[in-house]
């Protein structure tokens, strides 16, 4: 092969050196996998004596509307689909007409509301010639590769108006939420109408739909995303170097989201692993991949477009009517892309079917698009279904029933159809069934895998050919996908990693009617990653189809609770798909039993259970009589049913988490459906993550705290609140944030087991500390003259550790007595038993004492006034309140929990960790405690300034000679209540009289109060004495009080 250019050719042309013609725009259509079907086998159309495509449509397309439940996709799929196919195919057209003959009336659908039997839906045929081959073919105007030809143009007129020509950036216009694709200023041809309000992208076809829209926009802006940073690491590159190595990545991205993500999804297999570029391989187009089997997204297109807020609530206007989008982007003129993105991962895709929404079939400029798809499939020559099949080694279909199981579509068919020799590929590939979990029968399967082939393997720049990219720019393309372009390009916050995996909405209040064989059937979507669907025959048997993404199991019941309730679980047994009709019996066995295994019946019925487990994703189908006649079955009704769902990732069911459990109210007949209120918590996966952040974020500032008063313990502010205290309240409280974590994850017998042990004994170290303290501030202001025993920082830790051994003995004792077992019954819970709830009772009853305790003592202390308490007032003011909060936090919840249907594990767990989640701030109470020391002397002596105040006085009058000529007597209270003598005066240089009675001092003040005592009364004799130093003496008088008020505060708490 000769060398190759390192950036593709814009207009495909020799991009195979070998072959430089091959893939280029304008080449011929080619019938690859089926022979052409003209009528007279050079030009005139097929199936000349078939119905009129808009008469099958009305026959066909007009059956009941269903979303895909099988696949599991979201709305953004079938659009990614579109992109692909105007990426690879615009097809030429001509002048030639070949109308569509509408019906006279037209069945009431309303081409022909006066029944004139003259109407037609206006076609013309495709352009192109009769080439050497003898017959018509059409011709591509588009290049065949997927090289984005879409996004960037030809590399003609139109590529140089979308180009800035600086830094290799694209234009993009200024909307309401952030950049869009640039005006059709210039009047570039585009379809539909021409006016500058359209947008413009390198195809003409960008304007047709909004979601199409927004993913030409958003690899526009994937461009100039590359191209700002090339420009960065390379400032001497000029524009068009910049242009082409960001259009290089783009495309690879483009690439790897094509074969990886959609194709996987679309075919339920994937495509058979890149070994390498084939230089004889022709990427050439198919005919029948062309007009039929990747047309299949016209029936995949749902009637709205749901339009989401950031909280996933709908807009206030709600949902748009497909038909007033197409041709029509107003929406991101006014509003941006932002809402319509949101909504397309929470609206499922429509089944690829023999239907199709009546925006699609009636549209004013479209017209009617199954009769369109199947006039072009005419047009172009395509075979029928049968000769299709037989071309590429299928069984030819000999009745109806061949070609679909459905029953309506075997009765619609044979209406529309004179025989299944005769039908037109477009109506037999989506009448199939599907392949597994994917969205198309076998027919378009191996059409649409036969194309892909040849696209990828004729490419010699696919970006997996080795020495294209480096190891780490692959690894930053296969990093890059649709989901991370939203998040980067838009204002949108949350978006799942795949967007073509639909994405339920937890709120769910309704389902959707998906049959008319019954009127009954419907789906429901009661949980992220599972829904549910089912169909109620007219003999009453209910079928039912679970899909779940969790991938190991899935069950559905009757019931508000586990306890009695009738319950079906899916699972893998085997290598088969296994549903078994189940028990939760008594009050306390939470794990469902088998019918049978409890003398009753397992009324599943035989030969109707079917399903996998591909890909992750878990399809179980099986069903029952509405009424078994086994009186422990729940017998279905046309009432709203309590029912219960569950899914989990292991490959029994086991405990599913928090969450994969739903609670909800349906109507199995009428298709009414609600998520009812649960009992216990049901986080989305975004909470889940938020939770877990801010457990860990708990946890970290707790660390940090810790440290620092390990490192500063020595310091006056940690010393005086106790260093060994605070570590032990930071200690409960890091243990609380780990329960937070724990909560977040796949629930085990272990993990609830620690939940249980963490939750109970961190409440412990933070409320039985907090006890200790109060404790002891009683102890100090109500005992103080007559102390026999010091309650220290060693006596309230000691005090603490047997609360914890408690919480320890009757934690083991539950799960020695009573293990853990993984029950199915409600997320965030463990098994339940009679000894739980007598163990239960006892923990919360010692929680609450401790409360109690606290808050009762706390009552005591509001009366106190004084000195030292003065001190210590805003510390137990703190410690009380909050003892006193939390108390009544525990009844209220004791209250709500009485009429519960919580287990008790879970109203245990839940009770102590909310009520310790009140204390998880512990973090700013230490601070604030240890900061609050340094003021506290500061408090001290402004209270105690007014006790020395007649002293002061005194003094100063016995200076000035105010006490010359008479006697006086001064007394001074000074701290402790002693009462300091400062002597008769009898002349103006009378000296103090004897020294101060110190009688009055208590028996345990010590040796230094007494000195500094000493210094004070020599200090007022030198006032009286000297009146030339009254100043300086009043200075160290001031000076020694606040020394002895500081002296006496902290001898009084080390005493304690």
């Amino acid at each position: 092969m000769s060398s190759l250019p390192r950036y593709r050719p814009m207009d495909g042309y020799n991009v195979n050196p070998d072959h430089p013609t091959w893939g280029t725009l304008r080449q011929p259509l080619e019938y690859i996998s089926t022979p052409e079907a003209y009528a007279d086998n050079v030009s005139s159309t097929a199936g000349p004596h078939r119905n009129s495509a808009r008469y099958i449509s009305d026959v066909l397309f007009t059956s009941q509307f269903k979303f895909n439940v099988i696949s599991g996709a979201s709305g953004w799929f079938p659009y990614y689909g579109q992109f692909l196919a105007h990426d690879m195919i615009l097809q030429a057209s001509s002048n030639v007409t070949f109308h569509i003959p509408v019906p006279r009336c037209d069945m009431g659908y309303g081409f022909d509301p006066n029944c004139t039997g003259t109407a037609t839906i206006p076609f013309t045929r495709e352009g192109g010639s009769v080439t050497s081959r003898g017959y018509f073919q059409g011709q591509n105007l588009a290049t065949s590769w997927l090289d984005l030809n879409l996004v960037y143009g030809l590399g003609d007129n139109r590529t140089s108006y979308l180009r800035t020509f600086s830094d290799g950036k694209m234009k993009t216009s200024q909307g309401p939420r952030g950049e869009l694709l640039p005006f059709n200023l210039p009047l570039f041809d585009n379809a539909g109408p021409m006016t500058p309000n359209m947008f413009l992208a390198g195809d003409p076809r960008c304007n047709i739909n909004l979601p199409l829209l927004a993913l030409h926009t958003l690899f526009v802006l994937e461009h100039n995303k590359w191209a700002t940073t090339f420009k960065q690491r390379n400032p001497t590159w000029d524009d068009e170097t910049l242009f082409q190595e960001a259009r290089r990545f783009t495309i690879a991205i483009h690439q790897k989201i094509a074969y990886y993500e959609y194709l996987p999804k679309l075919l339920a297999h994937g495509l058979e692993p890149y070994t390498a570029f084939n230089p004889n391989l022709s990427p050439a187009i198919d005919v029948a991949f062309m007009t039929a089997a990747f047309r299949y997204g016209h029936s995949s297109t749902n009637q709205q477009v749901y339009r989401m807020q950031e909280s996933r609530v709908p807009v206030a206007d709600g949902p748009l009517n497909v038909a007033d989008t197409i041709l029509n982007p107003q929406e991101y003129r006014v509003n941006g892309m932002d809402d319509v993105l949101r909504g397309l991962i929470l609206e499922p895709e429509a089944d690829a079917d023999d239907n199709m929404v009546e925006g699609m079939r009636t549209h004013p400029i479209l017209g009617d698009m199954a009769a369109v798809d199947i006039q072009r499939g005419r047009d172009r020559g395509v075979p029928d279904y049968n000769t299709v099949r037989q071309a590429l080694g299928m069984p030819r279909a000999r009745n109806w029933s061949d070609v679909t199981s459905n029953p309506e579509y075997q009765r619609r068919l044979a209406i529309a159809y004179n025989s299944v020799d005769d039908l037109d590929l477009y109506v037999g590939g989506l009448s199939e069934d599907k392949v597994g979990t994917g969205i198309i029968g076998p027919t378009f399967n191996a059409l649409v895998t036969a194309q892909f082939l040849r696209t990828r393997d004729a490419d010699p720049y696919f970006f997996m050919r080795p020495g294209l990219f480096s190891t780490d720019e692959l690894n930053k393309i296969q990093n890059r996908s649709l989901s991370s372009m939203i998040l980067d390009f838009t204002q949108v916050k949350w978006m799942p990693s795949d967007v073509f995996a639909l994405e339920q909405i937890p709120t769910a209040s309704s389902a959707s009617s998906t049959s008319v064989a019954t009127g009954f059937t419907g789906i429901f979507s009661p949980l992220p990653g599972y829904t549910v669907s089912w169909a109620i025959t007219s003999d009453c048997v209910w079928t039912v189809q679970i899909v779940s993404t969790r991938g190991g199991w899935a069950g559905i019941g009757f019931g508000t609770q586990m306890a009695g309730s009738d319950v079906i679980l899916c699972y893998m047994n085997g290598g088969a798909m296994t549903c078994v009709d189940s028990m939760v019996v008594g009050q306390f066995e939470t794990a469902p039993t088998s019918d049978d295994e409890i003398g009753h019946t397992n009324d599943v019925l035989p030969g109707t259970v079917t399903g996998q487990i591909l890909g992750g994703v878990l399809t179980a189908q099986f069903s029952r009589r509405c009424s078994t006649g086994d009186s422990i079955d729940h017998v279905i009704t046309r009432a709203m049913t309590p029912m219960i769902f569950a899914h989990g990732p292991t490959p029994r069911p086991a405990q599913h988490g928090l969450f994969g459990r739903a609670l909800g109210t349906v109507n199995l007949f009428t298709n009414q459906a609600a998520l009812s209120n649960e009992d216990v918590f049901h986080l989305s996966t975004t909470s889940a993550a938020a939770f877990s952040s801010i457990g860990f974020i708990f946890l970290a500032l707790q660390a940090l705290t810790l440290l620092a008063i390990v490192g500063f313990r020595k310091t006056r502010a940690v010393f005086f609140q106790g260093p060994s205290l605070l570590i032990t309240m930071l200690l409960g409280s890091m243990m609380i944030s780990g329960t937070l974590i724990l909560t977040t994850v796949e629930q085990s017998a272990s993990i609830c087991a620690w939940r249980l042990f963490l939750s109970s004994m961190g409440f412990s170290l933070i409320f039985a500390t907090l006890l200790g303290k109060l404790y002891r501030y009683n102890k100090i202001f109500y005992n103080k003259s007559a102390l026999t025993v010091k309650v220290t920082n060693v006596h309230i830790v000691s005090g603490t550790l047997i609360f914890l051994a408690v919480d320890a003995i009757l934690c083991g004792i539950w799960i020695g007595v009573s293990p853990m077992k993984i029950a199915s019954e409600a997320p965030n819970t463990c098994s339940d038993s009679l000894t739980a709830t007598g163990i239960s009772t006892v923990l919360l009853i010692v929680k609450g004492v401790i409360l109690v305790g606290s808050v009762w003592l706390y009552r005591n202390l509001q009366a106190l006034e004084g000195r030292t308490a003065s001190m210590f007032k805003s510390d137990i003011n703190m410690t009380g309140q909050i003892s006193a909060l939390s108390l009544l936090f525990l009844a209220i919840l004791l209250l709500v929990n009485e009429v519960s249907t919580s287990t008790v594990f879970q109203r245990t767990i839940l009770l102590i960790q909310c009520i310790a989640a009140l204390f998880v701030s512990v973090v700013p109470y230490v601070w604030y405690a240890c900061v609050k020391v340094v003021f506290l002397l500061d408090d001290r002596k402004a209270r105690k300034s007014s006790h020395v105040s007649e002293a002061i006085a005194s003094t100063n009058m016995a200076a000035k000679g105010y006490t010359s000529t008479k006697k006086t007597k001064g007394d001074t209270k000074v701290a402790g209540g002693t009462s300091v003598q400062l002597g008769d005066s009898t002349s103006e240089s009378a000296t103090a009289g004897d020294a101060a009675d110190t009688k009055g001092l208590q028996s345990d003040v010590s040796k230094n109060f007494r000195i500094k005592l000493d210094e004070v009364q020599k200090a007022l004799t030198e006032y009286n004495m000297y009146d030339q130093l009254a100043q300086k003496s009043s200075a160290k008088f001031n000076k020694l009080k606040s020394e002895l008020l500081q002296m006496e505060a902290e001898m009084d708490f080390r005493n304690q």
